[in-house]
């Protein structure tokens, strides 16, 4: 019985512990994840369905990109049936996604961009 207690006893010590370095781990991002007061995380999500005629049809898609008071911080694309290739404009520092069809029918195109939005930034 007294091997049990202490079995008991080095279990329930050992899960206080990984209970306060996931509690520790978890203040300290979100320590280094403060923004401003007036500041605001924004996710834009795309879920695009294209239908093609025929191969090789190109598509634009005009994409989101910093200025002055955002931020693009995190973009995934996936767009599994499509050719794609991201352009970026010189003068008006936007960008686009140029697909090109590789079959016939429907494709689909999603995207997720996480933005910081601030409307002190300078």
């Amino acid at each position: 019985m007294s091997e049990q207690r202490r079995l008991t006893t080095m279990v329930v010590l050992l899960l206080l512990l990984l209970g306060a370095g996931v509690i520790s781990l978890r203040w300290s991002i979100r320590r280094r994840m403060i923004v401003g007061q007036s500041d605001r995380v924004w996710r834009l999500s795309y879920d695009i369905e294209i239908r093609t005629e025929k191969t090789g049809e190109n598509y634009q898609i005009s994409l989101p990109f910093n200025t002055l008071r955002s931020r693009v911080f995190r973009r995934s694309l996936s767009d599994p049936e499509l050719l794609s290739e991201t352009v970026r404009y010189k003068y008006s520092k936007g960008e686009s996604l140029v697909s090109t069809s590789a079959l016939v029918g429907f494709s689909r195109m999603r995207g997720n961009f996480d933005i910081h939005v601030s409307p002190t930034a300078k």
